[in-house]
């Protein structure tokens, strides 16, 4: 048992659990009365083995059961770390395009007033001249 017990998937849980199996399976009158019949053999060994098996499928259902919610789990935050770079990478572009539009504007109206102070600048001159003459 302690053999058994010392397999990585098992421990003291296992123990219990196959002590408790065992007795159980044991005290049962149907397997009673069927060894006394001489209908079986061996009932320990049997039992054992069967708990053993059901055992150790339940662990390697558990362990693929965990492996894949991690699994699912990472699927999860990869997918979700691409959804924010992404929408920064939106928003950084969505910036870039408004600060592009803002200057634009700021440079065409500095050219408007430029071209507006020239025409103010030049009816002044010619005023000026008109009244030298």
């Amino acid at each position: 048992m302690q053999q058994l017990a010392a397999v990585k998937r098992r421990g003291e849980r296992w123990v219990k659990a196959t002590t408790d199996f065992t007795c159980a399976a044991l005290a049962d009158p149907t397997i009673i009365a069927m060894r006394k019949d001489g209908k079986i053999k061996s009932v320990f060994f049997p039992v054992l083995n069967f708990h053993i098996k059901a055992w150790d499928n339940i662990q390697d259902e558990k362990a693929a059961f965990e492996q894949a919610e991690r699994d699912r789990v990472e699927k999860q935050r990869a997918e979700e770390a691409m959804r924010i770079a992404e929408a920064r990478a939106n928003a950084l572009t969505s910036a870039i395009a408004a600060g592009v539009a803002f200057v634009t504007f700021m440079l065409l109206a500095i050219y408007l007033l430029g071209s507006k102070i020239e025409t103010n600048l030049r009816d002044i001159n010619e005023s000026i001249r008109a009244i030298k003459s």
